[in-house]
């Protein structure tokens, strides 16, 4: 299992959560796959290709599968065009650009939203 920090969020790769501000974010499988992929490169940039050879296992998908993945991330996020996690370099792929760091799964245990409030967010 991996914990990444990068600003008020947690991702753990285990559980395939993550946590902004204390309250888990509602991501798709796939949407959780290409953060996981752009925070364990962060400050790379990864293709558009390895991507979706990555993500999608390498079945056949329109690229523009991709851009709509990345677009709920940003939204999930909480991007604005002042606080950016994720950069685009137009004709090539994406970079994470938030300051990632691994941490200790203690931390998640400590950040882990309670049941109510949790629940209250998914209903």
């Amino acid at each position: 299992m991996q914990i990444y920090r990068f600003r008020n969020c947690l991702i753990n790769t285990l559980e395939r959560r993550v946590i902004k501000d204390g309250i888990f974010l509602d991501l798709t499988p796939r949407t959780f796959d290409v953060l996981q992929l752009l925070v364990e490169r962060c400050s790379e940039i990864v293709t558009k290709d390895e991507m979706l050879r990555k993500v999608w296992n390498g079945n056949f998908v329109e690229e523009s599968n991709l851009s709509v993945q990345v677009y709920r991330l940003r939204q999930s996020l909480g991007e604005t065009h002042f606080e950016q996690y994720i950069e685009t370099s137009f004709g090539s792929g994406y970079r994470f650009v938030a300051k990632v760091e691994l941490v200790m799964a203690t931390l998640w245990n400590q950040k882990i939203p309670h049941r109510s409030s949790s629940m209250a967010r998914y209903v």
